[in-house]
């Protein structure tokens, strides 16, 4: 599937219904795992990358930031600016720098 094509509705909404079961059971890494195979198959699905950056903000400093700015990216791309800059700033202050810094 190439970027330009809508996103896979019906396995968007798989992942998700997946990735709910995985969290309600406790298998954070397979509901982490799952939502990364769906980006694969769906690179600019807002819905499975707002997701991930959910739960790694939870846990994974650096794969919510990595998320952030996935996000962003399209926002722009999409032109809804507002969101974009809440995805970059409002997150980037519950993330600490240091968690994100080698060493």
């Amino acid at each position: 599937m190439s970027e330009t094509e809508p996103e896979s509705f019906s396995d968007v909404d798989s992942a998700l219904l997946d990735v709910d079961l995985f969290l309600k059971y406790s298998a954070l890494d397979r509901a982490v795992e799952r939502l990364r195979e769906a980006l694969d198959r769906n690179p600019r699905s807002l819905q499975l990358r707002e997701r991930l950056r959910s739960i790694a903000a939870q846990s994974n400093p650096e794969e919510c930031a990595r998320q952030c700015l996935a996000l962003a990216s399209i926002y722009i791309e999409r032109e809804d600016l507002q969101t974009a800059h809440d995805r970059l700033f409002r997150q980037s202050n519950s993330i600490h720098v240091s968690t994100l810094l080698p060493g």
